[in-house]
């Protein structure tokens, strides 16, 4: 049966319109332009959701670059002191957070707090390091720095299980080879 046919036979079984007529031949174009037209408030809204969007991507970016730039400022001028005790009291509001900043504060202030024997805070800040950024560059450095205060204490048992546990978890790492003694 060809299309003629079936269009004759579909005009007498629907009223007088074929069942397989061709849609006018308008334009993508001009297609969307009458849809936008009879849909006015949809597209309204639409472009007002992307636009918000935008907006609030473009806040919060510059929102973080801020508070970046905030930290860092402060980051550096903690560790321009020559004093070390200075350094710990300027970092311990750094090393509060859950990012990659804070793991490095968090570290720098275990440094610190050693250099000015504060051991405990040392420890504290290094213990913290390991539990709360186990994957930081600075971990197996401050798990070291635990080795190094558990020595200071003559705890040499505790240190050797320390130094072990840098070789079992961080063998290639700079601090994982210097325990292996080259």
């Amino acid at each position: 049966m060809t299309v003629e046919k079936a269009n004759k036979v579909n005009k007498t079984a629907r009223g007088s319109r074929p069942l397989f007529e061709e849609e006018d031949k308008k334009g993508d174009l001009q297609q969307l332009i009458e849809h936008v037209q009879a849909n006015p408030l949809l597209y309204a809204v639409g472009a007002l959701v992307i636009v918000l969007v935008v907006l609030a991507g473009v806040i919060y970016r510059s929102n973080t670059a801020s508070r970046q730039r905030d930290f860092m400022t402060k980051y550096a001028k903690a560790l321009e002191s020559e004093d070390a005790n200075l350094r710990v009291a300027a970092l311990e509001p750094l090393a509060i957070g859950k990012d990659d900043l804070a793991a490095q504060a968090l570290y720098m202030l275990g440094e610190s707090a050693y250099q000015a024997q504060q051991y405990d805070k040392s420890k504290t800040a290094y213990e913290r390091l390991r539990s709360e950024f186990p994957n930081s560059v600075n971990t197996p450095s401050a798990v070291e720095g635990l080795g190094f205060i558990a020595e200071n204490k003559a705890d040499h048992e505790t240190a050797l299980g320390i130094y072990k546990e840098i070789l079992e978890k961080w063998p290639a790492t700079f601090v994982g080879r210097r325990q292996n003694g080259g």
